[in-house]
């Protein structure tokens, strides 16, 4: 009787093994969309903004179209977006194209004194804090999660159920040097 049971016993363990370590690195791949979701949400935050930031900055700059028009462009690239390298891509140009239409405010300075403007500024430089640290959150949920696809023995189940590493929010090569902002 005690053999049989040790024969059970022994069947079942690498089985309840297996089972536990999927489940962990399941509980972990959910965490990482979580992560993902609440950078989406600020995101969301940061689109809904940025029509009212540009529609203030037309009513001062109307000739800065062209500028104005950028934004809109990769605002809506960046709502239709639904993957951290997809947003990586998008989210480079957004900034770029933000950093010229506050580029644009410094030339005007009744827009500058607008007091819709200095709010809309601010509320947008504190949705960039919130992103920045749902990045941070994201990323390191990322880390551990891809950390468990590589590690022993979670490379084994990983391997088995074929589940693939999510990608890193990365800085853009670009964003190492300042912008060129140019007002032609």
């Amino acid at each position: 009787m005690i053999f049989l049971f040790l024969f059970i016993a022994i069947l079942l363990l690498p089985f309840i093994f297996t089972i536990t370590l999927y489940n962990s690195l399941q509980k972990s791949k959910i965490k990482t969309d979580e992560s993902w979701s609440g950078i989406g949400i600020q995101l969301q935050q940061r689109n809904d903004l940025i029509p009212n930031l540009v529609e203030t900055v037309k009513g001062y700059a109307s000739h800065e179209s062209a500028t104005l028009n950028e934004v809109i462009k990769w605002r809506n690239q960046s709502a239709q977006a639904s993957t951290p390298a997809e947003q990586n891509q998008v989210e480079s140009a957004l900034n770029r194209a933000m950093v010229n239409v506050m580029a644009v405010s410094e030339n005007y300075p009744n827009l500058k004194a607008d007091q819709h403007f200095q709010q809309l500024q601010s509320q947008l430089g504190t949705i960039e804090e919130k992103i920045q640290l749902s990045r941070s959150k994201y990323n390191l949920d990322a880390r551990s999660y891809n950390s468990k696809l590589v590690v022993f023995p979670g490379n084994m189940v990983a391997n088995f159920f074929q589940l693939k590493p999510v990608v890193f929010f990365a800085e853009d090569e670009k964003s190492r040097t300042a912008p060129k902002v140019s007002f032609n």
